[in-house]
């Protein structure tokens, strides 16, 4: 079967099909790529959160005199979590992407084997 550019192909008898090809290592890398962005964006929310709670970020924020460190300060913490659009809640709606896609991948590579002999054999001799 000879595909074209969106994915349609013809097979020997000359009629129009659709086509997927898999190739399982790359399906296996995509998922550990997943796993890997995950624990990087959960690493990095945390430390948004962190962030949120420090109790001193050295811009002379305790200096009653200097209302514009406590501003920076307070608009800062802000924006790490708990204030609109901050880095904490943005870091989890990507995470739950990533999750997500980590989940269709997982179900691809479930449902793939039972439907083609070939692409079982070939993704059980990965050693992942």
């Amino acid at each position: 079967m000879e595909a074209n550019q969106t994915g349609a192909g013809h097979n020997a008898a000359g009629t129009n099909s659709a086509l997927l090809q898999m190739n399982p290592r790359a399906l296996a890398e995509l998922d550990s790529a997943c796993t890997d962005l995950i624990e990087a964006l959960a690493t990095a929310q945390d430390r948004a959160h962190a962030l949120s709670t420090l109790a001193t970020w050295g811009l002379g924020e305790a200096e009653p005199s200097l209302r514009a460190a406590q501003a920076l300060v307070r608009i800062f913490r802000e924006k790490a979590a708990g204030g609109p659009g901050d880095a904490h809640s943005a870091l989890g709606d990507h995470l739950a992407e990533a999750a997500e896609l980590r989940g269709l991948l997982n179900a691809v590579a479930t449902a793939l084997p039972q439907a083609d002999e070939t692409f079982a054999q070939q993704f059980g001799q990965l050693d992942t």
